[in-house]
């Protein structure tokens, strides 16, 4: 996509220019780098530092992005310190992270850094520097779950605000606790698809085609059908999730689950 490939050379000629010496690596996650890649998709950047940035840095690097953002893609950015990624530690520090939701957070821990980075390290390449699986360490299975379900433990909460992502997020819950794969947006939609009843088809095709681009995101007529599919969805996660016997994370948070 040359729109894309356009905003990612600005913004790695950014990070550059603003980071120098420091700066390590630059990696792609999210659906740009598994597949599913669509019109509502972010770009998902991850980079990796040597040492913790200045407060000028992160004010140039919040100018940067807010900038890059939304030309054409919403764009997010984690910036990590090396020593943090080594030994691993969940839930992860970042030192910077941008998303257009939330702007600027600097210096702090979250759990999601954990699937952030599992899904860096399936990458072959880099944006810049060394290999993904010369720079990050493997994620333990049990931090990669407890991750992932970060939005089942809010689905009450989050369903009617984010209504397409959830529905698309459920599934992939769903497709990478049963199979203990890591499953891009379109794989985990092929693969709930043969497997969901056929009343609750009609939801997931229906958020996978408003992905595309090819549907309006508006559900006020399909409220009780998507309804239904999260009820669905929340068994059937929680019963793959209860299988993951060996992560001492989901024994903890099973109550919440």
């Amino acid at each position: 996509m040359p729109d894309v490939a356009a905003q990612l050379d600005t913004l790695l000629a950014g990070l550059q220019q603003r980071l120098g010496d420091a700066l390590v690596g630059v990696y792609l996650h999210g659906s740009l780098l598994l597949g599913g890649f669509g019109p509502r998709s972010d770009v998902d950047v991850l980079a990796v530092v040597s040492r913790p940035t200045t407060d000028a840095e992160r004010s140039a690097l919040g100018e940067l992005v807010a900038k890059i953002s939304g030309s054409p893609r919403p764009l997010e950015l984690d910036v990590l310190v090396e020593s943090d990624l080594r030994p691993w530690r969940h839930p992860a520090r970042f030192d910077f992270h941008y998303s257009d939701s939330g702007g600027v957070e600097v210096d702090g821990e979250n759990a999601d850094l954990a699937a952030v980075v599992a899904v860096a390290r399936t990458g072959a390449a880099s944006l810049f520097g060394p290999r993904p699986g010369d720079v990050f360490e493997p994620v333990p299975r049990a931090d990669y779950v407890d991750a992932i379900l970060e939005d089942f433990r809010a689905l009450d909460r989050v369903l009617r605000v984010y209504t397409r992502s959830i529905v698309l997020a459920l599934a992939r819950m769903w497709a990478d606790l049963a199979t203990g794969e890591i499953h891009s947006k379109a794989g985990a939609v092929d693969w709930a698809l043969e497997r969901l009843p056929a009343e609750h088809r009609p939801v997931l095709a229906r958020a996978w085609a408003v992905q595309a681009g090819d549907a309006e995101d508006s559900w006020d007529d399909a409220w009780p059908a998507v309804e239904a599919y999260a009820a669905y969805l929340r068994s059937e996660v929680a019963q793959a999730a209860s299988l993951e016997s060996s992560s001492p994370v989901l024994s903890r948070r099973q109550s919440s689950v």
